[in-house]
């Protein structure tokens, strides 16, 4: 700390201290339920795990282990053989000194499971995080890994801490609660969340970015859920709460969900305005003045880029798409036909906007979004990694496969 590690650094190792406060108490209750070791009496646990070892932990995983690291490395070409070589000094550490800590903790003769266990799924993540975050690499990693710990954080670790409820009353209320207020619990709580990873999604392949404002996106996103909402991340996590408040008559997650807006209103508001005015200018004046910041719109905003969906003549499934997406009313959209592509020879219905493009399900999932915030909702929840790759396989398999375009002209 004496030497002033870069602003870099510090963020680094605050996301792996957020990491670790996510994780460290769910691998600690599924050791202790295992038998792998066990803690003495405390006055005070969270999710079973003596505060004072689980943020003692958490930091030496985390601040710790990054000033170390860069203290000692980020001088040299051998960050990489410096990373690697830290990791392995912790582990041997961490075996040598867990049996010493009787009685405080009582390990069983297998409780090097339990270590392998928090190392691989606690201290590795946590040390990749806080390299990619400070050289700015592995966006894709950094950006999910970064969204689900604070998703957990603020779902699954703060409401157990702040009540000081143990994990099982939250089992008794669910086995309580009957099956069909369950099944709506869940499809609320996914259709609520879809805006919200759709915004990651925007982040990661329009923005090159992440959610934390360190690390923000290097360009303005606007399409896709920003054509409809300035806040979805912040809108999607306050409804979840909700909803969890409501299915665990939890009055914490009703708090969480006001603090994260009235955080959100007041300083996040504040502060991210002055950087995008700073960053953007004009474009983000114009942006803020047509996106609402919380609620959706129904039609996505006119700043929406103007985009291209090539649909084939000679397929007769395809024309009657164009057919029914004429009479939608789309808007910044233009239907073209796909044998007068200028480029390679298209194999399936394709959408191409700002020198981007996407085809099948992911094409039919981002022409959805000009049209209104119902069928918008549903090409965000077509675009969800997982869900496009069953629907595309799905398509495939029934006949909906790639198919030889025979161009204009030839």
């Amino acid at each position: 700390m004496l030497e002033r590690p870069r602003k870099a650094v510090w963020v680094g190792g605050l996301m792996a201290f957020v990491w670790q406060l996510a994780v460290l108490p769910w691998l600690n209750l599924f050791s202790m339920s295992q038998g792998w070791w066990s803690y003495a009496e405390s006055s005070y646990r969270v999710i079973g795990t003596p505060v004072s070892l689980y943020l003692g932990w958490a930091f030496c995983w985390s601040f710790l282990l990054v000033l170390w690291q860069e203290s000692i490395w980020w001088k040299t070409k051998f960050k990489s053989f410096g990373y690697v070589l830290v990791f392995l000094i912790c582990l041997i550490v961490d075996m040598l000194v867990m049996p010493e800590l009787s009685p405080v903790v009582t390990l069983s003769y297998r409780w090097y499971l339990g270590e392998f266990l928090c190392v691989g799924l606690a201290l590795l993540p946590a040390q990749i995080l806080a390299y990619a975050v400070t050289y700015k690499t592995f966006l894709v990693y950094r950006a999910i890994i970064i969204a689900l710990a604070f998703i957990i954080l603020i779902l699954a670790v703060l409401p157990h801490a702040i009540s000081n409820s143990a994990l099982d009353e939250a089992l008794q209320v669910m086995c309580k609660r009957s099956w069909l207020v369950k099944s709506l619990t869940l499809i609320a709580l996914f259709l609520f969340a879809v805006p919200g990873i759709s915004a990651l999604q925007e982040f990661i392949t329009r923005g090159k970015g992440t959610p934390i404002p360190y690390d923000a996106p290097q360009k303005l996103v606007k399409q896709g859920v920003y054509a409809y909402c300035a806040n979805p991340m912040q809108l999607s996590m306050f409804l979840v709460l909700i909803s969890l408040g409501f299915f665990f008559s939890n009055w914490v997650y009703f708090a969480l969900a006001v603090t994260s807006i009235v955080y959100s209103v007041g300083f996040a508001r504040w502060s991210e305005g002055l950087d995008m005015q700073k960053r953007f200018g004009k474009s983000w004046r114009v942006y803020s003045k047509s996106v609402p910041s919380w609620r959706f719109r129904f039609e996505p905003a006119i700043i929406y880029p103007e985009a291209e969906l090539y649909l084939a003549k000679q397929c007769g499934v395809c024309s009657e798409f164009r057919n029914w997406f004429e009479k939608q009313g789309v808007q910044r959209l233009k239907l073209r036909n796909a044998e007068d592509y200028a480029g390679a020879s298209l194999k399936r219905i394709t959408y191409s906007c700002n020198g981007e493009e996407c085809s099948g399900v992911r094409a039919v999932a981002e022409a959805f979004q000009h049209i209104n915030i119902l069928y918008a909702w549903l090409g965000w929840v077509m675009k969800l990694p997982l869900v496009s790759h069953l629907l595309q396989l799905t398509i495939d398999l029934s006949g909906g496969d790639e198919r030889v375009l025979r161009r204009t002209g030839r």
